[in-house]
């Protein structure tokens, strides 16, 4: 009887624990990088469209099967772009992609800084940027935890832009970036012609 009772105890404390966890754990998926391609935050109106798909250039390490790396217009700039999602199919060129503004300081946009200083191993650069995206391992290659680490050591310049672009259920999202011209000040200095005597 006692063990009954202990029985019943431990399996009352089990359902309220779940029924504790399971919003907590629904409120933690809604937190999900992936989740961002649904926010508000997504431009509709502008649009970055695929210009060109092939292969992730990987400097001759390993060479991806499918297509990872991108060109694409839109706003009146041009772009380069890295698959952030290895599990879907890539976007085809003419694909219009909805997109959302990342900060350049933000581990995705240092990746997009590392892919723009280094690329000829883009193939590492889009692995890394899917499992920061995604949140899975699409690779297992030390490589890829060591792009992340590089990544992060970077401060891109504020010329330096990068989004995260979405065109629809079961197509990659692109980190897309465009490095625009830089600004800042520049001092003239007039000097006077003094003629001879």
């Amino acid at each position: 009887m006692k063990n009954n009772s202990k029985i019943r105890k431990y399996i009352s404390m089990i359902v309220a624990f779940v029924m504790v966890l399971t919003p907590l754990l629904s409120f933690g998926e809604s937190l999900s990088p992936n989740v961002f391609k649904k926010a508000a935050s997504l431009s509709a109106s502008s649009r970055i469209t695929v210009t060109s798909a092939y292969r992730s250039k990987d400097g001759g390490v390993g060479a991806g099967s499918g297509n990872s790396q991108f060109s694409g217009k839109g706003m009146g700039k041009s772009f380069t772009g890295v698959c952030a999602d290895t599990y879907a199919n890539p976007p085809s060129v003419g694909m219009n992609m909805k997109f959302g503004k990342l900060s350049n300081n933000s581990t995705l946009g240092k990746i997009a800084y590392w892919c723009y200083k280094n690329p000829s191993n883009t193939y590492w650069g889009h692995h890394a940027a899917s499992q920061i995206h995604t949140g899975r391992v699409s690779n297992t290659h030390p490589k890829v935890k060591q792009v992340i680490a590089a990544a992060k050591k970077f401060n891109p310049p504020a010329a330096f832009e990068v989004y995260i672009s979405y065109a629809g259920a079961g197509v990659q999202d692109v980190l897309f970036w465009h490095m625009g011209t830089p600004t800042g000040n520049v001092k003239l200095i007039k000097l006077r012609k003094i003629g001879t005597l």
